[in-house]
């Protein structure tokens, strides 16, 4: 009862029904619908072993689908490199307090490292002189992978949500390169687009 709508949609009294509707409001999740929030995840994966960690936001279409975005951080992926940047996905998912759901999406990342430069003829680190030993050059490099994903959601109260999934990232460097990736993350609704139920009364 602690979301304005979800309180609205359940505010009459039991009637001859009770055991029903409490049965009913035991399990509807519905109240999302229109809403959207910020999250926070971390997880984990294997061979090669893969650290991560994201923070972003996640808003709901319609009481069944979400969208979800983050700035998100892997470390020791496929590239054996740590990469930032952005990821986005789709989930299709129960409109209930515990809710399995599929999705996709896609992350891009980018790193700056430094390599060796001492055999190429030029100043790379602007101090006037060209190859001296342990001359570096600043470099950049990109990592692109998209996944698919399964997992349950699990409603704590009529705000916060607590996440378990599992991806297999598929990425640019090829097969040998992708990997599984398991993940936790919590969530926050923050604001309500619609207002008030759209999903009229239950009796």
């Amino acid at each position: 009862m602690d979301d304005a709508d979800y309180a609205e949609k359940y505010a009459q009294a039991y009637g001859d029904d009770k055991p029903v509707r409490m049965l009913k409001q035991l399990v509807d999740a519905r109240h999302v619908d229109g809403k959207s929030g910020w999250t926070l995840g971390t997880g984990a994966g294997g061979s090669p072993a893969t650290l991560g960690a994201s923070a972003g936001g996640f808003c709901f279409p319609t009481h069944w689908s979400e969208v979800n975005y983050s700035l998100t951080g892997l470390a020791g992926t496929g590239a054996t490199d740590w990469f930032i940047g952005p990821e986005a996905g789709v989930r299709i998912q129960t409109p209930t307090r515990v809710a399995p759901f599929v999705g996709a999406g896609g992350f891009l990342g980018i790193n700056r490292f430094y390599e060796n430069a001492d055999r190429d003829g030029i100043d790379n680190d602007d101090n006037g002189f060209v190859d001296e030993p342990g001359e570096q050059e600043k470099s950049y490099k990109t990592f692109a992978a998209v996944y698919p994903e399964a997992g349950i959601h699990a409603w704590l109260n009529g705000t916060t949500r607590l996440t378990a999934s599992g991806r297999y990232y598929v990425t640019e460097e090829g097969r040998d390169d992708d990997f599984w990736y398991a993940g936790v993350s919590l969530s926050w609704v923050i604001s309500n687009d619609h207002g008030s139920n759209d999903h009229g009364s239950d009796g």
